[in-house]
């Protein structure tokens, strides 16, 4: 395996003074090139420096442990705010918070290498998701701009679910994404969620390598899995945008 995990981020850019929209695809990897946490910038390049976020204790809420055997077991999640890029969202509270070039944060689950979770925020020129493209629109770039990676296998992206949720606090709209990665550094599930907001693109994206035998897994591998994934969708349904949920 690699001693990072990368992940493509796709800008479309506005081309300026007409409609039409032109592809930028910008990757950001490991060493020379910044490592991205997810694959689909919206519009304009981001501009200025990233402040560091800070964390802070909140309410809590209890989901399955991904490490765990036992499922019934749960894991505290702390809400992490930032109140000048004005996103929150809950992350488990055993995890460590870092910086990496190219997040505003990133979570880091001290029990496995490459699980994790980042957030990135970049000003774009438009002012919401379906200005850009529907739920399935957007997947599909994403699916596209993960298959044109080095490390993914041809034919080795599969979205696995795609939904529309509507934030709790903010009411903003949210696409959220499920996919699988076949790569030649091993197996991997990936959970995105997208939102655009007061000209500004939210990107949650959450990695993790499967347990599973790809020849032969078992209950206990598949169960593990299904685990994180299920941790992913929990942290994913606190992830929330705007100005508005700091009034």
């Amino acid at each position: 395996m690699p001693t990072t995990t990368t992940a493509a981020t796709t800008a479309v850019r506005a081309t300026s003074g007409n409609d039409e929209k032109k592809n930028d695809i910008v990757e950001l990897g490991r060493a020379s090139r910044r490592d991205a946490l997810v694959g689909v910038a919206l519009a304009s390049v981001v501009v200025g420096n990233r402040s560091r976020a800070r964390a802070e204790e909140g309410e809590e809420a209890h989901v399955s442990d991904p490490a765990s055997k036992d499922l019934s077991v749960a894991v505290r999640l702390t809400k992490y705010v930032d109140k000048s890029k004005y996103f929150e969202l809950g992350y488990p509270s055993s995890w460590n918070v870092a910086s990496k070039p190219g997040a505003e944060v990133l979570f880091k689950n001290p029990e496995s290498k490459y699980s994790n979770i980042g957030v990135t925020v970049s000003p774009v020129t438009i002012n919401s998701l379906t200005a850009f493209g529907s739920l399935s629109e957007i997947g599909e770039k994403l699916a596209l701009a993960e298959s044109k990676k080095e490390s993914t296998v041809p034919g080795g992206v599969s979205v696995q679910s795609q939904m529309e949720r509507v934030g709790a606090k903010s009411g903003a709209t949210f696409y959220d994404y499920e996919y699988r990665l076949i790569t030649t550094y091993g197996n991997k599930r990936i959970y995105t969620s997208v939102s655009i907001t007061d000209s500004t693109l939210y990107i949650l994206n959450a990695q993790v390598y499967e347990t599973a035998d790809p020849e032969n897994p078992t209950e206990a591998q598949k169960s593990t899995d299904e685990a994180n994934m299920e941790l992913y969708r929990q942290i994913g349904a606190t992830f929330d945008v705007s100005k508005r949920i700091f009034d």
